[in-house]
């Protein structure tokens, strides 16, 4: 039988200085509610698996010793359906 495709979300985002940390969070939909899944010392994060044909939505924060900074630009997502749409 046919494996189910797994897909992976790979996010990058620009790093700022005095960061020690980045919080990733991802929504079902435009907005939020956002679900923090990882904190990463690096300015990119691979989200695996992920549901084919899923739209999801990303958020990161930088933490620094000053605390955590407000939510940056969402990132939308658009999940390939198939093993073949590789993005």
């Amino acid at each position: 039988g046919a494996q189910p495709a797994q897909h992976a979300v790979t996010l990058r985002w620009q790093s700022s200085p005095g960061t020690s940390l980045y919080n990733v969070y991802r929504g079902l939909k435009s907005g939020g509610p956002y679900t923090k899944i990882a904190s990463t010392p690096l300015a990119f994060y691979v989200d695996r698996p992920v549901p084919a044909g899923a739209q999801l939505y990303y958020v990161v924060t930088a933490v620094n010793s000053a605390g955590e900074s407000k939510q940056g630009v969402e990132m939308k997502v658009i999940v390939p359906t198939s093993a073949t749409d590789e993005r």
